[in-house]
This record gives structure tokens, sequence and C-alpha cells, in this order.
């Protein structure tokens, strides 16, 4: 009997260790084990007195690799987002979308090139559709694509792009922005509350714009969190895609003034003017 309750104890530490640590990454794992050694708050929370054994640190990984998936993690945390809700806490009616990076273990010098496919642009072939609906409205011809005569001709999906890539860690992307030193890292994406709360995240490569990343995070806040009014950002997010998605679902995006960018050679938005009674734009040098 004692060697029985002694294996449920620990079966119910490794349960709350794994609930703890979120994030399964080997080194935060021991050294978690090893502030729980010595941490009093630890031992109270796992149920454990300063003379007897924690689990061991394989046994903890062995239960993030097996037992506790991203699914189970997932639903967990959903579960906890539940209960704050019930309990009145969660002010999901304004929220607010941010990118935080997190530096990998791995050395910046342990690097590679790499070929690898262009991925095409999510609202690429919803744009196409528009574009081609609209050109029919108005009696115009179909809109002859690059690759419609040519078919040898490499399309977008079959290009490459050369990126840096970890050989220590290769789910990592190199990140550098502003005065942050150069070196691999992920890319937090988290949606939360006025009060903090975390209502959605999503971990990416640094190396992905936050734009890019705002589809998957907020498709997943629309399914979990409907009653979102209001979607509060940085100028980083600030593209014709988001807004249109966000104004499509019904709901208000809050961004900040960004200038407008044009590119080298071109001309800027206040020399184009549009004609109402043609419905076209007209260009100053045409």
């Amino acid at each position: 009997m004692k060697m029985l309750k002694k294996e449920t104890e620990q079966r119910q530490a490794i349960e709350m260790l794994c609930t703890d640590m979120l994030v399964p990454q080997e080194h935060l794992l021991r050294q978690t084990m090893r502030d729980a050694e010595v941490n009093v708050a630890y031992r109270w929370f796992l149920g454990y007195i300063m003379s007897q054994n924690l689990p061991h640190f394989a046994t903890i990984s062995y239960a993030f690799g097996h037992r506790f998936t991203a699914e189970v993690i997932e639903g967990v945390f959903h579960w906890i987002l539940e209960e704050v809700a019930r309990a009145g806490y969660l002010s999901p009616e304004v929220v607010f979308v941010d990118g935080t990076h997190i530096k990998a273990n791995a050395n910046l010098k342990k690097r590679a090139k790499k070929e690898i496919p262009v991925a095409a642009k999510r609202y690429q072939e919803q744009m196409d559709a528009e574009i081609e609906a609209d050109r029919a409205a108005h009696g115009k011809k179909h809109l002859k694509k690059k690759n419609d005569d040519d078919d040898d001709t490499p399309s977008a999906h079959s290009k490459q792009k050369t990126v840096t890539e970890s050989m220590t860690d290769p789910d990592s992307g190199v990140f550098q922005k502003g005065e942050h030193r150069k070196c691999f890292a992920y890319e937090a994406h988290t949606v939360c509350d006025r009060r903090g709360y975390v209502l959605e995240t999503e971990v990416t490569p640094g190396n992905v714009h936050d734009s890019v990343a705002f589809d998957t995070v907020f498709e997943r806040l629309v399914e979990h969190c409907p009653e979102a009014q209001v979607i509060t950002a940085d100028a980083g997010y600030k593209t014709p895609w988001i807004c249109k998605q966000v104004f499509d679902s019904g709901r208000i995006p809050s961004l900040p003034y960004k200038r407008p960018m044009t590119k080298n050679g071109n001309l800027p938005w206040y020399e184009y003017v549009y004609d109402e009674y043609y419905d076209c734009i007209l260009c100053s040098q045409s």
C-alpha cells in the first residue's frame, strides 16, 4: 500500500509539474527541477516536504513527450480560461495583439544555408477571385497570368529562397530587430484582454513577421472568444489584408497611424486621383 501511495503521489506531482511548465524545452525542464529541489513554493504546491525526493528530470521529460501532447496542454489552457471567465474576470471585448521574441538555446555560429520553397500568400486566391469578379462586372477580359502560356515556367509555389537554419535547433529562425542582438529565436504572438489574461498564442520561428502569424491567431480568437469586438495592435499589423479580415468578421481594428510606404521609383499615393464617373484611377503622368 505504501508503494502504491508513493507511486500515486509521484504521478500527481509529475502532472502538476508538466502543467506548470508549458514550454517543453529541455533546458527549461532541467532548470525548473533544480528550482523545485530547493524552492519551498514548488514543494508546497506539489505536496512534498523538504525531506522527500522529487521525481527525476527524465520522468518529467518522458511525460512531456508521450502523455502531455500539444492537444492536452491546449485543452488545459482553454479549461483554465473557461474557469476564469466563469468567475467573471475576463474582459475580451477589447483585445491586444503583439509578438515577443524568445531566444533559442542555439549558437549563432552553428548555422547553414538552406533552400526552401516560397510559401504563397494565404489571401492570394481570394484576391485573384475578387479581381476577376470586378473585371467581369466592368466588362473586361480575363486577366492573363504569367504561367498561362508556358507550363515549363516554375510557379510561385516552386520558387526557392535561401534561409539561415540553425544546426542545433532547426525550428528556430534568425531574429534581428532594432537594437536587439542578432540571434536564433522564436516569436510568441499573443492575444490578451485588458486585464492581462492571455486568450490565444502562436509560436513561430523568429524570422516570421507579425502580420504573417496574425491569421492563425485571429482564427483561433474568433473561434474561442467570439465576443471580441475591437482588435488592438501595433503598426506591424497594419496591412490591407489584416484590416479587411477584421472588418469582414464584423469587428473593428484599432491600429496606429502609419505613413504610406512607396517603393523606390514609384509615384506616391497622392499622385493618383479617383475618377467617380468612369470608376477608375487616374495617374498624373499618363
